[in-house]
């Protein structure tokens, strides 16, 4: 029997067309809720596409879920996870269910969301990780960074896909980069970047 596989994106990379290919040739049937224009969009492999709505993203993934009717859900990046997170949060039958088949025991994504929790969690295993520490104030970062040195990535919780990092160099430019990622954006910066990338 056929599986069907519906990969969750809401960003264009160009890596998930790849996983369409997989899934392809292990014999799955695959479809996508993605991005109007996203290069999966394009993949031969794709049989039906629903679109990701950036600011309904939970509605139109429930569509998409009824529509499709998958046997797995793939999430492609981070924010799809938290998608398919919030959309089990918020039903207890048949989507929450296929939410844990795909993804696992939701009750552990909250230290696996967290970067500080989860490579803590990973030392604990014995994994190497590079030094981290939690800051959050100046002082503690002075302490830090007093201990670790430079160059140092400054990083805030919760980011993903590359933003939220920054690698200072110096005492100045670590001090900056944990004012800039401490101090997010306005609320009206935040809107405005967000109707200019439809995000």
């Amino acid at each position: 029997m056929t599986r069907k596989v519906l990969l969750v994106t809401t960003v264009s990379w160009p890596s998930v067309p790849r996983y369409a290919a997989g899934f392809a040739a292990a014999g799955c049937k695959v479809d996508t809720f993605a991005p109007a224009g996203a290069p999966v969009t394009a993949s031969r492999y794709i049989d039906k596409h629903y679109v990701y709505e950036a600011f309904t993203p939970i509605s139109a993934l429930r569509q998409a879920i009824e529509k499709s009717n998958p046997d797995l859900l793939v999430a492609c990046d981070d924010r799809a996870v938290t998608v398919l997170l919030r959309l089990a949060e918020s039903e207890n039958g048949r989507f929450r269910a296929l939410v844990e088949h795909s993804l696992g025991r939701i009750s552990n994504y909250a230290e696996m969301l967290s970067r500080n929790d989860s490579l803590a969690a990973m030392a604990a295993e014995g994994v190497r990780i590079p030094l981290t520490y939690p800051v959050s104030n100046e002082d503690e970062l002075e302490q830090r960074l007093s201990q670790i040195g430079y160059p140092a990535v400054v990083k805030s919780d919760g980011s993903w896909g590359g933003e939220g990092v920054i690698v200072a160099r110096d005492h100045d430019a670590a001090i900056a980069a944990y004012r800039r990622l401490a101090n997010p954006p306005s609320r009206l910066r935040n809107l405005v970047r967000a109707v200019r990338r439809r995000d």
